[in-house]
């Protein structure tokens, strides 16, 4: 898949389309890349990150075509530039990713059962692969594992919903 990411990531690249946007926002940088999982059969999305006007703009690429989404406002609470990402440095690739998260499941929670399985790209304080499974006992597994060298860097399950009593 990571070989997939590196296809698309060129015919963007090569892409008119692409290059008509990169020449009117020509400060703008790759700062990740998104999959929502289904068997792998998952397309990627490429973001660029607008310094600017402080907005993400969203590249799908299917079947060698690509469609541009319109930029996306970014909210934080903080404001913090987003950090660019270089695929060259990525040296775990998304099957080793997903076999780590599969034994991860098995080891330590095997009562979780994913029917989502979303895997970013991007850099935090290293490049790292930032995992969401959301699963069917209403818990969401978050897992960031660095993308130059597969160690586990944090890994948290929390409920979906969190009930507050209002006593009065």
């Amino acid at each position: 898949m990571i070989e997939n990411l590196k296809r698309d990531f060129k015919i963007l690249q090569k892409d008119e389309k692409f290059k008509l946007w990169k020449d009117k926002n020509d400060e703008s940088y790759l700062c990740s890349a998104f999959l929502m999982d289904e068997d792998n059969k998952g397309n990627w999305q490429i973001d660029y990150f607008n310094p600017s006007s402080w907005d993400i703009t969203s590249f799908l690429i299917r079947e060698k075509e690509v469609k541009i989404n319109n930029p996306e406002k970014i909210f934080q609470k903080e404001k913090e530039k987003v950090k660019e990402l270089f695929i060259e440095k990525v040296k775990v690739s998304y099957e080793k990713v997903n076999e780590k998260m599969k034994e991860l499941l098995k080891e330590k929670y095997p009562y979780e059962n994913p029917n989502k399985k979303i895997f970013v790209l991007q850099v935090i304080d290293e490049t790292v692969w930032n995992i969401t499974f959301i699963n069917s006992s209403f818990n969401i597994l978050n897992v960031k594992i660095s993308a130059e060298n597969g160690k586990v860097l944090y890994e948290n399950l929390s409920p979906v919903f969190s009930f507050k009593t209002n006593e009065k």
